[in-house]
């Protein structure tokens, strides 16, 4: 669970109030979150193709930041931009990533589209290393959020959330 002070969050907060744009806010707090991590640095990108949630020029940067920036597109209509060291043209869940590769990964504007959540989340315990970090920014009913998922992987492979616990809150934002 992240041990960061409520306080920690107050500037991306006060950014949000102030009416910036929620993709630059998005972006630092997950790159924030990166750079604390020990190299190499593997970010995976979860529906890549348009860019950080529609922005290429932050996606760009997003990926100076990663040792290896991977993607996962499966719109073939979309072609997501030439500085992935893979892409992937398939469902996440159906991607070749080994185990345990990836230390952050994230999804926008993806988790409501899944065809099978459960096989999503399964993928996603697999692909994360120990201590990674799973960001996921989607919409429910009210407002536009973001969510920090206490998803870590721990070296015992337990997890501060059980692989099945996004079934057991389906309906609920986390």
């Amino acid at each position: 669970m992240d041990a960061r002070p409520l306080t920690h969050w107050t500037p991306f907060i006060e950014r949000y109030r102030r009416g910036e744009c929620r993709d630059r806010i998005f972006h630092d707090m997950i790159l924030e979150d990166a750079r604390a991590r020990p190299r190499p640095l593997a970010l995976l990108d979860v529906g890549c193709g348009k860019g950080f949630d529609t922005d290429v020029p932050l996606q760009e940067a997003m990926a100076r930041e990663a040792d290896r920036y991977v993607g996962i597109e499966p719109d073939r209509a979309v072609e997501p931009g030439g500085y992935f060291a893979e892409v992937h043209r398939c469902l996440f869940e159906d991607a070749p990533l080994p185990a345990g590769s990836i230390d952050v990964a994230f999804a926008i504007m993806v988790l409501e589209h899944l065809p099978r959540p459960e096989a999503f989340w399964d993928k996603l315990w697999h692909v994360l290393k120990d201590g990674g970090v799973f960001w996921g920014l989607t919409v429910d009913g009210r407002h536009w959020f973001t969510a920090r998922l206490a998803l870590e992987r721990t070296p015992a492979g337990q997890g501060t959330l059980p692989p099945r616990a996004p079934r057991q809150a389906r309906g609920r934002s986390l």
